[in-house]
This record gives C-alpha cells, structure tokens and sequence, in this order.
C-alpha cells in the first residue's frame, strides 16, 4: 500500500527503473522524489564519461516521465534541505564503492538519524558479490584472480528473491522548475560530440544490447574476443558502469544458457569487475599508491614527447597508435588493445601507470575507478599480481595475431592503408622500392618508431630486477 509520504531515491550509478533494488523498496510505500546529484564523486566535464553520464540522465529522465531532479553541490547539504522543505518520509540509494561514496555514504546515514526518517537504507544493486562478504581462507585477502573467483565467488550464491519484480511507481508532486533535468542546460565538450555515432545511450539500449550479445555472439566470445576488429565482444561496460542495466539481471540471464566456453569465459569477465572492487574496498588508495610498495622504487621517467605520441597515436607502431586513435575517436577500447597500450607505455616508454590511467579517465566512456586503477597496476606491475611486468607485450606480435589481415589498423591510420598486409604492423621493414611507390614516406607521412623495441624491453627487464630484489627481501 503506497502512502501520501515522499521518499528520495537518490540515482548514482544505477541510471535505470528496473531491477533497481532501492527505488523497488521505496516505490512499495511511499512517492517517489528522484534525484541526482553533481557532487565530487562524478566525472570531470571535459571526459567522454561526462557525456555519456548526461544523455544517460536525460533517458532517465524519460523513463521517469519528466521527474527527475538535478542539483549541484555537497549531497548531504542539497539532501538534508530537500527533507526539511519538503517533509520527506525516508531516503534510498544503492551503493558505490569508492572510498569517496563511502565515506560521504556513512556521514550521511549517521548525521540524518536526526531527522528520525521512518526510512534511510542503501542496496546492493551494483555488484554480485560484495568486497566485504569474500571470505578468503586464513584471514588472507585473494591478491589472485582465479581463487577469488572460483572459491570467493562463484561458490557462494547470489539472492535473486528482488529480480523482475513489477516496479510502479507514483511521483511525488514535487516539480522545483529550476532543478528539473533539462539536457540543453549542460555544456558537453565540442571533441564528444563525435560519440553519438557510434554510441546509443540509455536503459533500453543496454537490454538490447545485452539481448543481441547473448543471441549472436556469446558461443564465440572465447575465441574471437581478441580478434581487434571482430564483432564477438559485447560493448556492454559504458552500460554496466553506468548501472543501466543490472548486473544480477545480467547473471541471471546467463545461467540459464547452456553452459559452453563461451559462456563461462564471459562470466568470468563480470568477475574480473568484481575482483577490481574488491581490490578497491581493500586498497582504497590503489588510485594514487602503488598496491606493492617495493613499485615505490621504480625509476620512472615522465617523457612529454614519449606521452603525447602515446596518446594522440604517433609512437611509430601501427596497433599501438591505431589503439588510441580508436579511443580518441569512439571513447571505447578493446579489451586487447587496452593490454598493448599499457604495456607500451609503463615498461618500453618508462612512464607511470598513473599518467595512463589518467588519460582514460579522461577518454574512455566506461572509465571506471576500480576496473581502470586496477588495470593499470596490473599491466604495470605494481598490483598484486607482480609476473604481469614480465610479460611485455610486442605491438608487431600482437597486431599480426589479433589483427591479421590489418583491417583495425588501416582503418585507424588511413596514411598508410596501401602498405601490403606483410608490412602493415611493421611499415619500417617495407622495402623503399614500396613505399616509394605507394607515396608513403616515413618520419613524415607516418612516424618511425619513437623507441626500439628491443633495446626498451632489456632496459625494462633490468629495472624490474630491482623491483624482484626488494621483493625477495621483503619475503625472507
């Protein structure tokens, strides 16, 4: 029985109506009030996450029927006057984790006992397994994947009593003229305006996208989702990031599959999300510290040149620049690509994994804190995984196995699109007699390599040695 009482539902990373396990609590008792807002914990307005983040508002709001209200500031101030001035009943929102939200979360549950709401709850509505409810065997935290996975996760079994239920909602009639969301008032950046191409936004996109993933994809995800350009990948992260679709809702869905590779390697995908929070919860400052502190003695060198080569897609290797000309270009990156790119830049350019994770804060639409940080330390080496810096991946290796007949990086690097396939990956072993003949001169229509490879593999090897010695002390 629905009351006269008004609830805020406060949306962050759940932009979406159903499977919403806090607006599905409020909405049984009481009229609904939704808001947003722009506190410290969103995106910087310049990202490609902004963009998305804002026409994925304004489908929201859509869905919400005209009712969703947008405020800017400090949560606790805008939400403790929007109670006081408006009588609200009780106040909902499902859980972010980093240590931001969290912390702000905890302030807030604690300081609005005050008000003596009938209701002021968090949900779970974001993750299938909570970092604090993996139990690791002997008190030890899981620092590898597959245990954390298969013993922390897998074999502990996910409550779907709140999935598909039926959602009806009754708004409140609060309608603040200046706060209602309206999508023309946010200034997004001239470079994302290029996304809407290649991106449709929003809670019935993420369905259908995941619907089209699982019918025509999924049995071949395992063995041509490293392909580069292959269509076996689901796009689905900016969604999952942006809780347009429910994780559960998603697991759900694919246990009722039959159980082939591809699959399980899927699902073991959404677990290397989960083992990124968990790291977060565990590391909360893996953002801006190295997880392992012997990383703390790496001889880093920042190279202006060497960086903005990296990131515009000028370093002289066609699968690394044809890499970031893509994300530049769409906000999104495969999978395969992201592991090249990293590897190119902390261990053959010798600049900080934070340097590159920054930069995919700034360009990725589904940068996330946890799966972005997480990522880079791992490529780098400074997670909790240390054998990933001795895997050193080579852009010409890589691009002639998950790109072979070079159509991901002819597309990306259209100068030298008419170099045979031989030499697509490797333009500085074509043949004068070729590239004079295609028109193609190297250094000027195209960059030669910024780096030899070879030479800055030795020298990353024998800066890890350091990094292994202090490891070693620190074991024995």
């Amino acid at each position: 029985m629905i009351k006269n009482d008004i609830a805020i539902h406060w949306f962050r990373n759940d932009l979406r109506i159903h499977n919403n396990n806090s607006l599905l609590n409020l909405s049984q008792k009481y009229k609904i009030f939704p808001i947003f807002i722009f506190d410290e914990t969103q995106p910087k307005e310049d990202s490609a996450n902004y963009w998305w983040l804002i026409h994925s508002l304004d489908k929201l709001n859509q869905n919400l029927n005209g009712n969703l209200h947008v405020y800017h500031g400090k949560a606790a101030d805008i939400i403790r006057k929007l109670i006081q001035k408006y009588n609200i009943k009780a106040l909902g929102w499902n859980r972010c984790y980093d240590p931001s939200s969290i912390e702000r979360d905890s302030f807030i549950k604690e300081e609005f006992k005050k008000f003596s709401l009938d209701y002021i709850r968090s949900e779970n509505s974001h993750l299938l397994w909570e970092p604090w409810k993996v139990k690791p065997t002997k008190n030890k935290l899981y620092t590898v994947f597959t245990p954390f996975y298969k013993k922390g996760c897998v074999s502990d079994p996910i409550n779907k009593a709140k999935l598909n239920q039926p959602l009806q909602l009754v708004y409140s009639d609060i309608h603040e003229s200046e706060s209602l969301f309206n999508i023309s008032q946010f200034n997004l950046p001239i470079w994302t305006q290029k996304f809407k191409k290649y991106w449709k936004v929003g809670e019935e996109s993420a369905l259908s996208t995941f619907t089209d993933f699982v019918e025509r994809k999924i049995d071949q995800y395992k063995d041509r989702r490293n392909d580069v350009d292959s269509e076996f990948i689901s796009q689905l992260s900016p969604y999952i990031h942006f809780g347009e679709i429910s994780i559960h809702q998603m697991w759900d869905n694919l246990n009722k599959l039959p159980c082939n590779n591809g699959v399980n390697h899927f699902k073991s995908e959404l677990g290397w999300r989960e083992f990124s929070y968990y790291l977060l919860y565990n590391f909360p400052d893996l953002k801006e510290h190295n997880i392992r502190s012997e990383f703390n003695a790496y001889p880093w060198k920042f190279n202006e040149t060497f960086f903005d080569a990296w990131k515009w897609g000028q370093t002289g290797y066609p699968m690394v620049d044809a890499a970031m000309r893509s994300l530049y270009e769409t906000g999104y990156l495969h999978n395969r690509c992201r592991m090249i790119v990293a590897s190119f830049l902390t261990k053959n350019l010798n600049i900080h994994w934070k340097q590159g994770a920054e930069w995919f804060d700034l360009t990725l639409m589904d940068a996330d804190l946890a799966s972005n940080y997480a990522s880079w330390q791992w490529a780098a080496g400074s997670g909790t995984d240390t054998m990933q810096y001795s895997r050193i991946f080579h852009p010409v290796i890589q691009g002639k196995k998950f790109d072979v007949n070079g159509s991901y990086v002819r597309q990306y690097l259209p100068e030298i699109s008419r170099l045979p396939n031989e030499y697509i990956h490797c333009p500085w072993e074509a043949p004068q007699s070729i590239l004079q003949n295609l028109g193609i001169q190297l250094g000027q229509d195209y960059p030669n390599p910024i780096v030899n490879f070879e030479q800055s593999t030795l020298e990353a090897n024998k800066r890890f040695e350091i990094i292994q010695h202090l490891i070693k002390q620190n074991r024995s």
